[in-house]
């Protein structure tokens, strides 16, 4: 089976929800269990199932919630939470479905859905819900396409509303944050095909002027929280390097244009970038170096500037990461040791400080996402 961009089956995501949820049980001699403000959820590709962590609101740090994690299919891989932090679906790869669980905010449970799983196409890797809740997309890499579903309100429960036709071997997507676009990486065409979500049905439509090509070997796509600027990674293999290239998102048609002097060299093997809520920085974990690169946004060309410390030495082989709601703290995945290190963001300079030791979980790369109460 291809591995993503070098990164090794087996682990998943960590997403953190903004939620009150329930450690579980009491806190002894008659004590209520604590209560979280935020809890998280971790695809366990080890062992096929989901785990649960209750996070600490000042610290960062991560605490094992009480109960037997919920079970997947075979080697789950892709998660996402829907805005309103009531459902989670987790892609299967071994199975080619997704499952779908409902989440008990009080405690933090998880529960699966009448119907669940749900079939997807042959490889699904990435998945993501729009921004309204109302759908979700999934990103197949076999079948060269992204399929879509409509989400039922009260249930969560999925109905398929189509596919779009990708390029070969599709390797990454992102839906914009506004809910208007799909861009979806082609490893091997080395091109960006893009879509228009109906606002009314979630169909995909594909754009004018897609695929739009982007050169040597692009990687993952990611779009900062404004909805103006999409970064691309290029992997130059012959030349043993990687940078990011931003590209300006036209509102209305969607096509992308490269923003010049916006070629920003990174470390080695890059993987998807994540972005503080409020634009400001950009972050990217450099699996082959062990480092971290972090970048400050400019509001109006969306070109980067290294944040100074960058790139931060973290050792092992970061996998990918994550920022909390506020801005607050950054989570980082590692396959290799099995931990997350949790690290507090200066929201002035971008720096990033470690919080402490590593938190134990079979989980990586994390995602985050709010949920309202």
């Amino acid at each position: 089976m291809k591995t993503y961009w070098g990164r090794a089956l087996g682990l998943g995501l960590l997403v953190v929800v903004f939620a009150a949820c329930s450690a579980g049980g009491d806190g002894g001699n008659g004590e209520p269990a604590k209560k979280y403000e935020y809890c998280g959820y971790g695809v366990n590709g080890d062992a096929d199932n989901v785990l649960a962590f209750g996070i600490n609101t000042e610290t960062g740090a991560l605490t094992a919630l009480a109960g037997s994690p919920p079970a997947t299919g075979r080697f789950p891989y892709g998660m996402a939470v829907d805005p309103s932090g009531r459902f989670v679906y987790v892609t299967n790869l071994g199975d080619n479905n997704l499952s779908a669980f409902a989440i008990k905010a009080s405690t933090g449970i998880l529960t699966p859905l009448a119907n669940s799983p749900f079939a997807t196409g042959e490889g699904p890797y990435d998945i993501a819900v729009e921004h309204s809740g109302r759908f979700v997309y999934v990103l197949n890499h076999y079948s060269w396409n992204v399929s879509g579903y409509a989400i039922a309100p009260a249930t969560g429960a999925l109905t398929g509303i189509g596919a779009g036709g990708t390029g070969a071997y599709p390797d990454s997507m992102t839906v914009d944050p506004l809910g208007r676009f799909v861009y979806v990486v082609n490893g091997d065409n080395f091109d960006v095909s893009a879509f228009a979500i109906n606002a009314s049905t979630g169909a995909l439509a594909a754009l004018d002027g897609s695929p739009f090509w982007l050169g040597e070997y692009p990687g993952p796509v990611g779009v900062e929280p404004s909805g103006r600027f999409a970064y691309i990674i290029n992997n130059h293999f012959s030349a043993g390097t990687r940078d990011i290239n931003v590209y300006a998102i036209d509102a209305v048609t969607g096509a992308l244009t490269n923003v010049p002097g916006s070629l920003f060299a990174v470390g080695d093997n890059l993987l998807p970038i994540t972005f503080e809520p409020s634009g400001k920085f950009a972050y990217g974990a450099n699996y082959l170096d062990g480092t971290i690169s972090g970048f400050a946004i400019d509001e109006v060309t969306g070109v980067l500037t290294e944040v100074v410390g960058s790139p931060f030495y973290v050792g092992g082989e970061p996998d990918s990461l994550s920022v909390d709601p506020r801005g607050k703290f950054l989570y980082l995945g590692d396959p290799s040791s099995r931990t997350i290190s949790v690290f507090s963001i200066d929201t002035v300079t971008g720096d990033l400080t470690s919080t402490g030791s590593p938190f134990a979980a079979r989980v990586g790369a994390p995602a985050i996402v709010r949920i309202v109460q």
